[in-house]
C-alpha cells in the first residue's frame, strides 16, 4: 500500500494547504453525490469544487477549522475550474497525474468551451430566431414609474 500523496493548493484566501483524497474522502463524496463521481462532476458544476474541499480534510476526517466549504466555494473565480480539476486529479490519483502537466491541457479546453458560449447568440422570445440589436427602436426610460395599462 502507498502512502498518501498530497498536494500543495492556495486558496482563494491565499492560505496553502493540502489536498489530499483519502479512502475517508471517497467515501464522503460517494455518500453526498453517489457512487459515480464523473457523472456527478457532468451534471453539476458545485461537484468539482466541493470534491476538493473534501480532499481539505485533515487525517482525523475534520475540514480546515478556518475555510468553511461554503466561503471556499463562494471565493472562487468562475475561471478556477482547471486549476481545481488539475489538483484534484493529482491528489485523486497519488500523484500519478501530476498537476503541472494536466493543468495545460484543461486551460486549453476551458478556453474553448468558454469561447464557444461566448459566440452563441440567444433567440428572440417567441420567435425561434436569435435576438439581434436594433438601434433606436427602443426608448430609454427617464428613471420615473412607468404609465399604467389602458
Amino acid at each position: 500500500m502507498e502512502p498518501i500523496h498530497p498536494v500543495p493548493f492556495t486558496t482563494p484566501d491565499s492560505v496553502e494547504r493540502l489536498l489530499r483524497w483519502t479512502y475517508g474522502a471517497e467515501i464522503l463524496a460517494s455518500k453526498r453525490f453517489g457512487p459515480d463521481l464523473s457523472a456527478a462532476m457532468d451534471k453539476d458544476p458545485g461537484v468539482l469544487p466541493a470534491m476538493v474541499y473534501l480532499a481539505m480534510y485533515d487525517e482525523d476526517g475534520q475540514p480546515p477549522a478556518d475555510l468553511t466549504e461554503a466561503r471556499f466555494i463562494n471565493s472562487l473565480p468562475p475561471d478556477a475550474v482547471p486549476e481545481l480539476a488539475a489538483a484534484w486529479l493529482e491528489a485523486k490519483t497519488q500523484g500519478k497525474q501530476k498537476k503541472r502537466e494536466t493543468l495545460p491541457l484543461l486551460q486549453a479546453q476551458f478556453a474553448k468551451l468558454t469561447m464557444g458560449l461566448a459566440t452563441l447568440k440567444k433567440p428572440h422570445p417567441g420567435s425561434g430566431q436569435p435576438r439581434t440589436k436594433t438601434s433606436g427602436s427602443r426608448k430609454k426610460s427617464s428613471g420615473g414609474a412607468s404609465p399604467a395599462p389602458k
